[in-house]
């Protein structure tokens, strides 16, 4: 047996838990992001495009407190494996 089969026999996080953290990481990385996106657009003196990234950014705030609260309840439960 190779090393990854190895590894995807011993699932060392299920693959639902690793999604959580996977996606939170994304979302995490991505509102950093948008920071900068909305000091470009308001240096080049577009208003709209700055209000735009600010509701992306709100929205992915709100999908990561829904990710930490899902993670949060995984691991109360005892389900985070």
């Amino acid at each position: 047996m190779s090393v990854l089969e190895e590894i995807r026999t011993e699932q060392p996080m299920l693959n639902m838990n690793h999604n959580l953290v996977h996606t939170l990481a994304r979302k995490l990385a991505a509102v950093s992001r948008y920071d900068i996106y909305i000091k470009d657009a308001l240096d080049q003196g577009c208003e709209e495009c700055a209000d735009l990234f600010r509701q992306f950014k709100d929205e992915e705030i709100r999908h990561i407190q829904a990710l930490r609260d899902q993670i949060c309840s995984h691991c109360q439960e005892g389900s985070w494996q």
